[in-house]
């Protein structure tokens, strides 16, 4: 039998999220933003602030921000963590083979969020924070990924039936190894990912190396793509061993 949510909580969990984003912000403006009663949301607030979640604003008290629970929660390591530490030697190794700037990402629902990066020296470069959401299309990052699920699970975290080209796209990076986003996502940018496996032989994330689109010459490509497969290689063989 299945459970169902709890509609008050997943109202609660929406005040706080459109809160982080536009702190500091007033119950008015809350209200409008959310399209909610007023009185509805004073109770949520008051909630909120009893459990140590938010505070008044340092520079309006009638204003709400986050208050330092949520840092004090996450230091505390968790498994997204864990993962990037494990990778780093591979990330570091990666980024001094290609001069780039070299990060890993998780799948978190239909996307997937940095967990790790390094930056490339150059002047000229992509630099992801860690906490990014990077989107599924058009994405190197999700072409990888993708590329090793079945046909119903890319669907599904594609959210939507794949048109045959993509299909065909997807085949390809299967066959190669890694995708290449040129310029589909951040314009004057190219990026590459390959996908890494976990425990279970599922995909865990990717590798990703990008930098601008005038430096990265189109005969770099298999170079790039060749160091990514191996560091790829390498931290699904990682997981598998740290596993056992």
């Amino acid at each position: 039998m299945s459970v169902k949510a709890s509609q008050s909580a997943l109202r609660m969990l929406k005040v706080f999220e459109r809160l982080a984003r536009m702190q500091p912000v007033g119950l008015t403006g809350l209200a409008r933003a959310l399209d909610t009663d007023k009185s509805a949301l004073q109770r949520d607030l008051a909630t909120l602030a009893e459990a140590g979640w938010i505070q008044p604003s340092r520079g309006d008290a009638r204003a709400w921000e986050l208050s330092h629970q949520l840092l004090v929660l996450a230091r505390k390591p968790h498994s997204s963590q864990v993962l990037g530490e494990q990778l780093r030697p591979l990330l570091e190794r990666l980024h001094q083979l290609t001069g780039e700037t070299v990060y890993v990402t998780v799948p978190h629902h239909d996307r997937f969020v940095v967990i790790q990066a390094i930056e490339s020296p150059h002047l000229l470069r992509v630099v992801p924070p860690v906490g990014l959401i990077v989107p599924a299309r058009g994405s190197a990052t999700g072409k990888a990924f993708l590329a090793l699920l079945d046909d119903s699970e890319r669907e599904h975290l594609f959210a939507g039936k794949l048109p045959p080209e993509i299909s065909d796209e997807l085949d390809q990076v299967h066959a190669q190894g890694y995708a290449v986003s040129d310029g589909e996502l951040v314009p004057g940018s190219t990026s590459f990912a390959a996908a890494f496996t976990g425990q279970s032989g599922s995909p865990a994330g990717t590798l990703v190396v990008t930098g601008s689109t005038d430096r990265i010459k189109r005969a770099q490509w298999p170079v790039i793509g060749k160091h990514l497969v191996n560091a790829a290689t390498l931290a699904s063989r990682t997981l598998m061993a740290d596993a056992a």
